[in-house]
């Protein structure tokens, strides 16, 4: 790929001829990494006494699929789930094994 822009580069020929040039590259489905996050518990692993949604920190995107990885940081386990909600004014305090919050945080998850 590189070198495809290198060679139209080095020939002088006009950018239309490269495929990608013009378009922007969507970013919106990037998340920060570290993050606080609440990932939902599948139905079947859960009754109707345990909670729907556990805290967990955003630790990065699976290759293949189309699902987040989240740590539980009391089990010391990765999770994926596809059904993540985010929050960006959270980080996990590392020395405190807490949450710390930088604002208030209210989260709704409708799946």
């Amino acid at each position: 790929m590189d070198m495809s822009r290198f060679l139209l580069f080095k020939k002088k020929l006009p950018n239309k001829l490269w495929a990608e040039f013009g378009f922007k590259p969507l970013v919106s489905h990037l998340k920060i990494f570290g993050c606080l996050c609440y990932a939902l518990i599948p139905a079947t692993k859960r009754n109707k006494v345990k909670r729907r949604v556990q805290l967990d920190i955003f630790v990065g995107y699976n290759s293949c699929k189309k699902v987040y990885r989240t740590f539980d940081p009391f089990t010391s386990k990765v999770f994926e789930s596809r059904y993540v909600k985010f929050s960006k004014e959270a980080l996990w305090n590392w020395e405190a094994t807490e949450a710390e919050m930088v604002g208030q945080c209210h989260i709704e998850l409708n799946v």
